[in-house]
């Protein structure tokens, strides 16, 4: 569950009153974040108090293990008003907020937002934890705040140069990738399934061909190699590393293949050693789908 921090709270925390919020907010069944834009009110709050040094240490060890979240990818120096509540709704949207813990939850009275006092969250966590029925096959949002500032951040670089296409932060990537990877060389494209069909392309795969795949995978495994105009033909997974079994590649080999295109799921990697053998011994080509396994390592190689 995803809570917002109001400022208030933070405030009150760091003077002792509500310390065990905080400590709450830490545990791995909750996240409480604090808006990046609200790190001036706190800091101009503290420092009527403390002295200037002082404000600052008392609020970076209050926020230790405490997630700052940014809408713009930079860090703002005005707060917006609690009143503006178009402005909160659209944050616990973006964020998938479960809502916002604060000293005056009757601010939010008309707001969209479950507003709630920070005596409240024990109760709010144990009936969050009790509705869940089932956890989601696929779900990024859940993620993506764990590395919003981030992302967001190199984004708006992005906007800022113009350069969409191309331009010095691709070159950058393929540099890191390549590095990572160690491939002597990368390609950034628009996807993972442009990159299945280039990669395709490259050794002329099209009508009448046949190119080996597992039948446990992303669909774009299979559908480009259809979109060439050849046909996908699978083999069965391993069932300890849900890859492609090796073993049973020869008996899907006829006059028409041309490649194999072994996936690398779940982060394990193919068993690469008997399809690479397999492969020259009938002068395929390979192709590795590794859009899900980037990094991982087969016998010190990275995929």
């Amino acid at each position: 569950m995803q809570f917002l921090l109001h400022h208030n709270v933070i405030i009150q925390a760091i003077a002792g009153n509500q310390h065990a919020i905080l400590e709450k907010c830490r545990d791995v069944k909750s996240a409480g974040w604090v808006l990046s834009n609200s790190l001036a009110t706190i800091h101009s709050h503290l420092s009527k108090t403390m002295e200037m040094d002082e404000a600052h240490d008392a609020l970076k060890k209050a926020l230790q293990g405490i997630p700052v979240a940014s809408l713009t990818g930079t860090d703002l120096v005005e707060t917006p008003p609690s009143a503006d509540l178009d402005y909160l709704d659209s944050l616990v949207e973006v964020f998938k907020l479960d809502g916002i813990i604060t000293l005056k939850p009757k601010v939010f009275a008309e707001s969209e937002i479950r507003a709630f006092p920070p005596g409240e969250l024990t109760q709010v966590l144990e009936e969050g934890l009790a509705s869940i029925e089932k956890v989601p096959i696929l779900d990024i949002p859940a993620t993506y705040p764990q590395m919003w500032n981030d992302v967001e951040h190199e984004m708006f670089k992005v906007v800022r140069s113009g350069h969409f296409i191309l331009g010095p932060k691709v070159e950058e990537l393929e540099e890191q990738i390549a590095g990572y990877t160690q491939a002597p060389y990368a390609v950034g494209v628009s996807s993972g399934t442009d990159a299945l069909l280039l990669a395709l392309m490259a050794p002329d795969i099209g009508p009448g061909d046949e190119v080996i795949t597992t039948d446990f995978s992303f669909f774009a495994s299979a559908g480009v190699i259809s979109r060439l105009g050849a046909s996908p033909v699978f083999v069965d997974i391993e069932p300890d590393s849900y890859n492609i079994n090796p073993e049973l590649l020869e008996k899907a080999i006829t006059p028409r293949t041309k490649a194999i295109v072994p996936v690398h799921l779940f982060g394990q990697v193919a068993d690469m050693d008997p399809i690479m053998q397999i492969a020259q011994k009938y002068n395929l080509k390979v192709v590795e789908d590794a859009a899900q396994s980037i990094g991982a390592e087969y016998k010190s190689k990275c995929s």
